[in-house]
C-alpha cells in the first residue's frame, strides 16, 4: 500500500457514501514504515493506517449510511482479498 493510494481512498470515500468533507485527505508516513490517513467530514471523520499487509479503515460517522456500500468500496478501491469488520450502531440515548 502507497500514500498515493491512501490519498485516493480518502478523498473518494467521503463521495461514495454520501458524506461531507471538511478537510484533507492529510497522508502521513510513520516512524514505523506504514501509513496513516485522515479526512474530516462533517458527520466525523475517516481513517485509515496501513502496516506491511495490514490495513485498518475507521469510517465514523454521527449520521447513518449505507455500511454494506462503504464495505463494497473499501474492498474494492483498496483491493483487499480478505477483511474482517465490525460495524457499531451509535445509539442517540444516553
Amino acid at each position: 500500500m502507497i500514500a498515493k493510494d491512501l490519498f485516493h481512498f480518502l478523498a473518494t470515500c467521503p463521495g461514495v457514501i454520501g458524506m461531507t468533507v471538511i478537510r484533507g485527505p492529510e497522508v502521513f508516513r510513520t516512524g514505523t514504515g506504514g501509513i496513516c490517513g485522515l479526512t474530516v467530514i462533517a458527520e466525523s471523520h475517516i481513517s485509515i493506517h496501513a502496516n506491511g499487509t495490514e490495513v485498518h479503515v475507521d469510517v465514523f460517522s454521527c449520521r447513518g449510511f449505507a455500511v454494506e456500500r462503504a464495505i463494497q468500496f473499501i474492498a474494492e478501491d483498496l483491493g483487499l482479498q480478505k477483511y474482517r469488520m465490525q460495524h457499531i450502531e451509535r445509539s442517540s440515548e444516553l
